[in-house]
């Protein structure tokens, strides 16, 4: 009588998370688990929105459907937090903190000048924010003539009867 047994183990797999070159997270874990339990919490780094874990080939951890057959490193992607500021003659109107990539937001109305129409932002506001701090500057255009019933309009509800003596010198 002949008996035959027969065993094998799966094979362990390094896998490593790193931010910013330090180790967040080292985990060996078998050969086709799942990944899922290997993720490490989202980090923290000021300024900066976590973006995911991402291998040298550009693929996110998430895209693994259980643990690949090679060891593998993660590394954190960063997209930096930006600043978005309205200003309007050189002051302050609006603000907005914004992570890279997302659609720049624009203030709800538009800044007013005495005697000016608001016509716009300059420069032209991108489709996405670019890693670095933007500055728009309102750009207005003089009241024309034919704008003039809305400066009579001023006139009559801010400004009293003025009278002008002229003089000759």
């Amino acid at each position: 009588n002949l008996e035959a047994s027969d065993s094998w183990e799966l094979k362990e797999i390094n896998i490593s998370f790193v931010s910013d070159e330090a180790e967040v997270k080292k985990a060996t874990v078998p050969f086709g688990s799942s990944m899922e339990e290997t993720v490490p919490e989202d980090p923290q780094k000021e300024g900066y929105t976590f973006a995911g874990w991402y291998n040298k080939d550009g693929k996110n951890v998430f895209d693994y459907d259980s643990v690949p057959a090679e060891d593998v490193s993660f590394v954190a992607k960063w997209l930096k937090n930006g600043n978005v500021v309205y200003t309007s003659d050189g002051k302050t109107y609006e603000a907005f903190e914004v992570k890279e990539g997302e659609k720049i937001p624009v203030p709800s109305t538009n800044p007013k000048k005495f005697a000016h129409k608001f016509i716009g932002w300059s420069p032209e506001i991108p489709e996405g924010m670019p890693a670095e701090d933007l500055t728009f500057e309102a750009k207005y255009e003089i009241i024309e003539k034919s704008d003039s019933v809305y400066v009579e309009k001023f006139a009559s509800k801010y400004l009293q009867e003025i009278t002008f003596d002229i003089m000759e010198i």
